[in-house]
């Protein structure tokens, strides 16, 4: 039977890490498929007991808990290399702000694994709350991007055990606080690295949330460092209370 592991990053997520891997964890799992559920909290502060992110990672059942390293790349690659050695077959990079937006979102993903030829790597398709006009101009914005400039979701994807082997690990010389240096690692290079190995889908129903201060953290003049995994200067978006949950 395969493995496969779905690894969270959170840093500074509070309640989000609880609410998302909660959700995760009540995702459907096709047959055939054993699943395991990870939280990897970079901790801040620097203490189990008084990191918010951590207590609540902590209280979502059947998630187990890691301490992750500073910067998102760094946090991936101890995760991602420890799914390796302890022979998982796939694993899932999933964001604590991006949870699915229903119940066969995992499901769809893993399936796609079954195909011939197999993916190397399954992407998700983030999208916006249907509310208001800044979801809608989210999610053009989003489709838009796929087309013109073909990257990794950072919100949510899976990748083979091989696949990592191959292409991994990340650049930690980055400098992991800069948002343009950690996508053009974490989301562009590494499609094109994973392109030359082989197919990279998007199932159709791998449909994961798509918090619109992501756009914001693009502009390069409104500084965040919310896509790296650090709080930048954009509160979490009120959106994410109204998105549409498992269904």
């Amino acid at each position: 039977m395969p493995t496969a592991v779905v690894q969270i990053p959170a840093y500074e997520e509070g309640g989000t890490v609880y609410e998302t891997a909660t959700e995760i964890t009540q995702q459907r799992v096709p047959d055939g498929w054993d699943v395991d559920y990870e939280a990897w909290v970079t901790l801040s502060p620097p203490d189990r007991e008084l990191c918010d992110t951590w207590q609540n990672a902590m209280a979502a059942e059947n998630v187990d808990v890691f301490e992750a390293p500073q910067g998102k790349l760094s946090a991936r690659n101890a995760a991602h290399n420890s799914a390796v050695e302890r022979g998982y077959d796939v694993f899932f990079s999933w964001d604590a702000d991006a949870p699915p937006l229903h119940g066969d979102v995992m499901a769809s993903m893993l399936r796609a694994f079954e195909k011939d030829p197999r993916p190397v790597c399954v992407n998700s398709k983030p999208k916006s709350s249907p509310d208001g006009l800044l979801g809608q101009a989210v999610d053009v914005f989003t489709a838009i991007e796929d087309v013109a400039t073909p990257h990794i979701n950072g919100q949510c994807h899976a990748l083979t055990a091989e696949a990592w082997q191959s292409v991994g690990p990340f650049d930690e010389s980055l400098d992991q606080t800069s948002m343009a240096d950690v996508r053009a690692e974490e989301e562009f290079g590494f499609w094109r690295k994973l392109r030359s190995l082989g197919p990279v889908t998007q199932p159709r129903d791998a449909v994961v949330y798509n918090d619109p201060r992501r756009i914001a953290c693009k502009v390069p003049f409104a500084s965040s460092d919310h896509c790296t995994g650090r709080v930048g200067t954009f509160e979490k978006s009120e959106n994410r209370n109204r998105r549409g949950g498992c269904q």
